[in-house]
């Protein structure tokens, strides 16, 4: 007993100081790059995400580092539900005492327990594309904000489809749109009646002309990804 309680302490002490590491970074984010530098925000949810990433397990190790953060939050008088997750609660102490109000912490918070149930976020070095690819922190946000995490991870499972599904039609395209091999566009077509149909228009993610397709995209999937679970039951 004596000595699971050694091994208690020595992993909280040592989550501790991996914890107040990544506050002086938050404070070093907020006075030096609060509101223009989005790399910087992401590249502390990467950090937060790494801890979480080696920290959260379900021994007692794992729980008297739950208890740690738990009892941290109330001596700062931060309110948290009793079911928090880990994520959240780590989250929740990294931005205290910060300039960040708490609906953008608990939004930081439910982004990254999104990001922990796909499958693109396999390492927490992917956590910084995930972000970007699903158009950033407020676009996730929106997305989570009625239905839940469960239509980011509709959208995640439809580009793994994608990726994964037999092609229709392979065509090449007339001019460089700076291709990357796995990159989701979008086709706007015109449908002969002899079958051929006429490429007007590539929308991708973002273009050269820092116009974002992502809403397009984000449509397409949810109808494909729809056509595909259609058919499933079929």
């Amino acid at each position: 007993m004596q000595q699971q309680t050694d091994i208690n302490d020595f992993a909280v002490q040592s989550f501790a100081h991996s914890v107040e590491v990544l506050i002086e970074e938050r404070r070093h984010w907020e006075q030096n790059a609060f509101k223009s530098a989005n790399d910087y925000l992401y590249d502390l949810l990467t950090q937060i995400y790494r801890i979480y990433d080696e920290t959260c397990t379900c021994d007692e190790s794992g729980k008297a580092r739950r208890e740690w953060l738990k009892q941290q939050l109330a001596e700062k008088d931060i309110k948290c539900k009793g079911k928090a997750s880990f994520m959240h609660l780590l989250t929740k102490l990294v931005f205290s005492e910060s300039g960040v109000n708490s609906r953008r912490v608990n939004t930081y918070a439910r982004v990254l327990n999104i990001a922990a149930s796909t499958n693109s976020v396999l390492h927490f070095n992917d956590l910084k594309d995930f972000i970007i690819q699903h158009g950033g922190i407020e676009e996730i946000r929106t997305s989570i904000s009625k239905s839940g995490r469960n239509k980011a991870i509709r959208e995640e499972k439809a580009r793994e489809l994608a990726l994964s599904s037999e092609s229709i039609l392979q065509i090449g395209l007339t001019e460089n749109y700076g291709n990357e091999d796995g990159e989701i566009v979008t086709l706007l077509g015109v449908l002969n009646k002899d079958g051929t149909c006429e490429i007007k228009h590539v929308c991708k993610q973002e273009n050269i002309n820092k116009k974002s397709g992502g809403t397009a995209i984000k449509s397409v999937l949810a109808n494909f990804y729809a056509s595909k679970l259609a058919a499933t039951r079929q």
